[in-house]
């Protein structure tokens, strides 16, 4: 995402200034201020649920023009440009019931995050228009890194009854997964079908290449830097919310379910 606003911004004649936060509060702030103390044009935020107070008790924000990426502040004082996480999660789970299974769980994101819940919920609808019930045991909570992955598939692992596939909320927790998997002596996609979300780098390169949700991450920082210049020339638009829907790269992690008491034809 980061790359294509750099992009669009430097075709546009503007200059970028980054900075990381690293999830804090405190960091955040203190970038804001300095921002502000450069004269900025205006402010492209990306930030957590964690961090929306701090924006929110910004007053000299609303001076400038913001537009928020990804996820936070859907408070209708800004725009915010995301991913239909929703979408992405319904997309995920048609896909593996289009391979014939029944027996699907999900890794979830952190529930402090809403595209985390937004993507199981399009994983529950997609249970539900297939007349099927969510066994509650295998949904599992992680925190969108590789160690909450391979801690989630464990405790999936020392279940009497497992699923035959995995939506994974992120294709971080989707390496933890695989590797987990590995350990146990798994083998993907035969004993394990995984589709990810994300659609990272690294993911065409794991063993299987990973099936993984595919967020339009260029697209999403052309419309935020379109937004945004708007703001800043003056144009007379509304704040608004706007979604760009993710597709599904289908790589090798999934395959059709096969039953062991299945008879050969």
């Amino acid at each position: 995402v980061v790359r294509g606003v750099e992009r669009y911004c430097f075709e546009q004649g503007y200059n970028l200034m980054l900075g990381n936060t690293e999830g804090q509060a405190e960091t955040a702030l203190s970038y804001l201020k300095m921002m502000l103390r450069k004269r900025v044009d205006g402010l492209l935020i990306m930030c957590s649920e964690g961090q929306q107070e701090v924006f929110n008790q910004l007053d000299w924000l609303k001076s400038l023009p913001v537009v928020v990426m990804d996820w936070g502040m859907e408070n209708g004082e800004v725009d915010l440009i995301a991913d239909n996480s929703h979408r992405g999660g319904y997309l995920a789970t048609r896909h593996l019931l289009g391979l014939g299974h029944t027996a699907i769980g999900c890794i979830t994101g952190p529930h402090s995050r809403a595209p985390a819940n937004q993507r199981q919920a399009g994983f529950e609808q997609a249970m539900q228009e297939a007349g099927l019930t969510v066994n509650s045991g295998w949904i599992q909570e992680g925190d969108f890194d590789c160690a909450s992955g391979a801690a989630a598939m464990t405790r999936l692992l020392a279940l009497p009854e497992r699923p035959t596939a995995l939506f994974v909320c992120n294709d971080m927790m989707a390496m933890g997964v695989i590797s987990a998997a590995h350990q146990a002596g798994l083998v993907i996609p035969r004993d394990l079908s995984i589709v990810g979300y994300d659609n990272v780098a690294l993911a065409q390169f794991m063993s299987p290449p990973l099936t993984t949700v595919n967020q339009p991450k260029e697209e999403l920082g052309r419309l935020a830097v379109t937004r945004l210049l708007a703001r800043i020339n003056g144009e007379p638009i509304a704040n608004r919310m706007i979604t760009v829907d993710p597709d599904l790269v289908i790589r090798h992690s999934c395959a059709p379910f096969f039953s062991p008491n299945s008879k050969p034809v």
